[in-house]
């Protein structure tokens, strides 16, 4: 799948077409900045100046982007959750970071959403044993393996990260994505794998 379009930011989007979903399409990438808040002992505060973020999904309605590298590290939870939406990382992408994207969208849409991508969405319905049943269907961008790998800031190495998929053992594992594009799982606690989140951009 090939990116047809590379935007400078999310205003230029916006001042092509009132209704973006006509013009963009799956693959095409959006340069975006904005300052992350951190939360203490779990999440580093960060800087992202021209990040770049791509389309994965679209509706009449809504876009749905991930970012294209690792854009920081923490755990998913810290107390044995087995279940994601009750899990540190829910609270602060959806609350903390949404508030912090939707500042720099502005009037042009509304983040309705901002969250961790599941097992099924990169790599289809789970057939693994170790991991939750997921029947998400895999979205086509993540059929590529070079799309399912994320690199570190400076991209000079590709990085594990989470997918909001747990497994079926009695501790807290996750899903995540491996640094070679593969399906793998880590200890929900661990702060040495990164996060590469999902945003779901609503017209006004």
């Amino acid at each position: 799948m090939k990116t047809k379009v590379t935007y400078k930011s999310f205003k230029e989007v916006w001042s092509v077409d009132h209704e973006p979903y006509k013009t963009l399409n799956v693959g095409d990438k959006v340069k975006i900045d904005f300052k992350l808040p951190g939360k203490k002992g779990l999440y580093p505060a960060v800087k992202c100046k021209k990040e770049t973020v791509t389309l994965i999904n679209k509706t009449d309605c809504e876009l749905l982007f991930v970012t294209d590298r690792v854009i920081f590290n923490g755990p998913v939870d810290t107390n044995n959750c087995k279940e994601y939406a009750k899990t540190e990382i829910v609270q602060y992408l959806d609350n903390d970071v949404k508030e912090s994207l939707n500042a720099v969208i502005g009037p042009l849409g509304k983040i309705t959403e901002v969250r961790l991508l599941s097992v099924g969405e990169v790599f289809g319905a789970s057939d693994y044993e170790e991991f939750a049943a997921c029947t998400d269907e895999r979205l086509k961008y993540f059929k590529k393996v070079n799309h399912r790998i994320a690199f570190d800031k400076d991209k000079d190495y590709s990085r594990w990260w989470w997918l909001s998929t747990p497994t079926k053992y009695e501790s807290a594992y996750f899903c995540g994505c491996n640094s070679n594009g593969n399906a793998n799982y880590g200890s929900a606690d661990s702060s040495s794998i990164g996060v590469r989140f999902a945003f779901l951009i609503q017209y006004l």
